[in-house]
């Protein structure tokens, strides 16, 4: 099984794009290959969206709140200050990040 990172980085908060890699986290979690997640650029706001969302969408920060659930414990953000179970990075750290890795997605 190989070690993948899904990086959500997309300049819109509400886009197909971001939905996407949170699906594929999703997917590759519940087939046992609990991928790492780290968020980088915009997709860090992921984490502090309001409650509400557009009617017909699904809430991504909810998503994201729900990951541990799914067994996916390599939470990484590139962010000042953040709270547990989210680890901050740096750019360095991030570079480090994905050469650990051998499979990474870029979403």
């Amino acid at each position: 099984m190989k070690r993948q990172l899904i990086i959500l980085a997309s300049s819109s908060l509400h886009s197909q794009q971001l939905q996407e890699g949170l699906d594929l986290a999703l997917v590759l979690a519940v087939m046992d290959q609990a991928p790492a997640v780290a968020l980088i650029d915009t997709a860090v706001h992921l984490l502090s969206l309001p409650a509400e969302v557009a009617q017909g969408r699904r809430h991504l920060g909810k998503l994201l709140a729900s990951l541990p659930l799914y067994g996916i414990s390599e939470l990484f953000v590139q962010a000042p200050i953040v709270s547990p179970p989210w680890r901050v990075i740096d750019s360095e750290g991030l570079t480090a990040l994905v050469q650990s890795y051998e499979e990474v997605s870029l979403w």
